[in-house]
């Protein structure tokens, strides 16, 4: 195995004679386990919102942010959960738009991503008990969001959705 220092770098971490095959080496193991870690995620990421029933839910709850409110930073999920401008709690589920929104979670299609987007929306849903079943909170385009606390890449049809059953949120 051959070894080189790099001398012209201050801080280099090759700078102490640490060979490149084993630089490579640990960036392989390192990447091997994100790697694995993201499969998991995968597996796991969006399951309720595959098999989710109208039935199941007992009660909603809807938050929102204005989209045209600009902020220093992204708006994450416990930003959104302090600041949201409106919510709505919803008990009684036997609506026929419930149906339209249970079709927009299983097309959400979740996909583990590495950040969040500047989310604008959040739905929590509910069943027996107050037990909570799950939570999607997306962006104003419905394409970035977090699925029980983890980012996730999503399909746009939820938030139009919600922008179609909750307009008064919308209006200021």
């Amino acid at each position: 195995m051959t070894s080189f220092s790099v001398q012209s770098l201050r801080g280099s971490p090759f700078q102490n004679g640490v060979s490149m095959r084993s630089g490579v080496i640990v960036l392989a193991v390192i990447m091997t386990g994100v790697s694995c870690l993201s499969q998991q995620s995968q597996v796991n990421s969006g399951s309720w919102t595959k098999t989710i029933e109208v039935k199941q839910i007992k009660e909603l709850r809807v938050i929102y942010f204005p989209e045209d409110i600009l902020t220093r930073g992204a708006v994450g999920r416990s930003q959104l959960d302090r600041w949201f401008y409106c919510l709505f709690s919803v008990r009684h589920t036997e609506f026929s738009w419930m149906d339209e929104l249970v079709n927009a979670l299983h097309k959400s299609n979740p996909i583990p991503y590495a950040r969040g987007g500047d989310l604008r929306w959040g739905l929590t849903l509910f069943g027996p008990s107050n037990r909570i079943i799950g939570s999607l909170y997306v962006d104003k385009f419905g394409r970035w969001g977090d699925l029980d606390g983890k980012p996730v890449e999503i399909s746009g049809e939820l938030v139009r959705v919600l922008k179609r059953h909750f307009p008064t949120c919308r209006e200021r």
